[in-house]
């Protein structure tokens, strides 16, 4: 999917409160605008690597979980986004 055609925007709106966004990389300045431009300061916005680490998710309990449409995943991340999904309430 092409920049600037409002995707990224309709999935922050999407997610639930307090739930999470990964972004398609490292540099998260951008989406957390977004947040702060839809209000949203809830949404806690997380580079791509965060899904590559998934002792963080042991324990812990998400309202909802996205990932940018622009991302392109490692195999380690896409495991990591399938067991993050295995964590939303």
């Amino acid at each position: 999917m092409a920049r600037g055609t409002g995707e990224t925007t309709r999935q922050l709106k999407s997610l639930p409160i307090d739930g999470i966004f990964i972004w398609c990389n490292s540099q998260i300045e951008y989406p957390k605008m977004l947040v702060k431009e839809l209000d949203r300061p809830d949404i806690k916005i997380m580079p791509l690597r965060y899904l590559e680490d998934t002792t963080r998710f042991i324990g812990r309990e998400f309202t909802g979980a996205c990932v940018d449409h622009a991302a392109r995943m490692s195999d380690l991340q896409y495991m990591g986004w399938i067991f993050l999904q295995t964590r939303v309430r």
